[in-house]
């Protein structure tokens, strides 16, 4: 679990290829904060010389006063 506090001004940023003409973007301002929750886990399936399986799953969120984000994965990884 993470706790982050944001805050900041309006400002312009410069991007481009170098040797190219670039482009100056405006940049909104921060002024928040969040708590970020991470949970997951990892379990060796079967296992065999070189090869193996492996179950993950997880769940990542961000959760504000103004924002909020939701992630769920599950995966099975098997190497030979």
């Amino acid at each position: 679990m993470e706790y982050t506090f944001a805050s900041g001004s309006d400002f312009a940023v410069r991007s481009g290829f170098i040797g190219l003409p670039g482009a100056t973007l405006p940049v909104q301002g921060l002024d928040d904060d969040w708590i970020d929750v991470k949970l997951g886990f990892e379990t060796q399936l079967a296992s065999s010389g070189s090869s193996g399986s492996v179950f993950y799953g997880g769940y990542n969120g961000s959760i504000g006063s103004d924002y909020e984000s939701h992630r769920l994965q599950v995966g099975l990884n098997y190497e030979f």
